[in-house]
């Protein structure tokens, strides 16, 4: 796949980018169908049965099984609730380039992937490392603190991210993906639809990736990234972005 000067100046300036039709269609159906096939015997989530679509995920049909239905993957509908206000966040662990693929047709208000469009540039600064995080470990005796360690800033800018910017629902056809920047920030949308919200989730870094993930947030943030998106102006038409569900 080559995108074009127009594809990857978006992606730069919004930290996100919607590719129409990337994936074969019928390897999309194959994967729904090695889903439903996988779920443990018994399972509540029938297939043919509208009725147990409803979240939340019973814990009889969980699993940590890649090939098992999970949740930020599949998306149960929530059925008759009260819409929920969007809040976003980044992901903790190490990556350089997200995408999401949608297996399945995602209208809108039925779970798609949210971003808040060009989150990645006012959050990139706030970190202490470009791609990794540093972390404190959980202690029996000091249960106060664990976990990721989050600098002010960054949960400042947070907060005036879900004031400020309205997020954007990457909903789309059966074989969109979507890119992301490993800094925008996202979530996984509400599902108020009457169907599942089908997707798979992949990660991607390049070879040197080891090294550089404990490298300082500082200086230029595209330096480990293609020559063409190192010299993007981040132009884009207004069609385009329409075309982006952006304005």
């Amino acid at each position: 796949m080559s995108l074009s000067a127009e594809q990857i100046g978006f992606f730069r300036s919004n930290g996100y980018l919607l590719v129409p039709g990337a994936m074969e269609v019928d390897l999309c159906a194959r994967v729904r169908e090695m889903m439903w096939q996988a779920l443990p015997p018994g399972a509540s989530l029938a297939r043919n049965d509208v009725t147990s679509h409803v979240g939340p995920f019973p814990d009889a049909d969980r699993s940590a099984d890649s090939l098992h239905f999970r949740e930020g993957y599949w998306t149960l509908p929530y059925g008759n609730t009260t819409r929920e206000p969007d809040a976003c966040h980044t992901d903790g662990h190490p990556f350089q380039l997200g995408v999401v693929g949608l297996i399945d047709d995602i209208p809108k208000d039925s779970g798609a992937f949210k971003v808040w469009p060009g989150s990645h540039k006012r959050l990139y600064p706030t970190f202490q490392l470009r791609y990794d995080q540093p972390r404190i470990p959980y202690y029996d005796h000091l249960p106060s603190f664990k976990g990721i360690v989050h600098t002010p800033e960054y949960l400042a800018e947070i907060e005036k991210l879900n004031s400020d910017t309205e997020a954007v629902e990457c909903w789309g056809s059966t074989g969109d993906i979507v890119f992301w920047h490993h800094r925008e920030a996202h979530m996984a949308g509400h599902n108020y639809s009457d169907v599942i919200r089908q997707a798979v989730l992949a990660d991607f870094w390049k070879t040197d990736f080891d090294h550089r993930r404990m490298e300082p947030a500082q200086g230029e943030m595209w330096r480990d990234w293609s020559a063409a998106m190192q010299a993007s102006d981040g132009r884009y038409s207004t069609t385009f972005a329409e075309a982006q569900r952006l304005g």
